[in-house]
């Protein structure tokens, strides 16, 4: 899984500048574990770019009829913040289409570290 590759020997001797994780997360529901290693595995001032798709509904995230989860901006501040990751952008953005109707969610721009 890509937690265990993030908590692996081979990353953990080389941290990365970047992370870009581009319609991978609508692919997992519980992101804990998933960005614990995403921290451990930065460097210091390492950025991490990703995509979700929004969730502004009940709950942290949501499994919709699609098969992707959706998760909520706030579920994703509270775990990367606790992970010590500081937010440089969040933007809303349309992901793709799906049966010729846009996927709303948001793009977002994190550094491991403060400002």
């Amino acid at each position: 899984s890509l937690e265990d590759y993030l908590g692996g020997d081979d990353v953990a001797g080389a941290p990365f500048d970047l992370v870009c994780a581009a319609d991978v997360l609508v692919y997992c529901g519980a992101l804990d574990a998933l960005v614990g290693g995403v921290a451990r595995a930065s460097k210091m001032g390492g950025l991490w770019l990703f995509s979700v798709e929004a969730h502004a509904g009940p709950g942290d995230y949501q499994l919709r009829p699609s098969g992707r989860y959706a998760h909520a901006r706030g579920y994703l501040q509270r775990l990367l913040e606790g992970a010590g990751m500081t937010p440089l952008a969040i933007e809303e953005a349309s992901l793709r289409l799906s049966g010729g109707e846009p996927v709303e969610g948001e793009l977002h721009l994190w550094r491991r570290g403060g400002s």
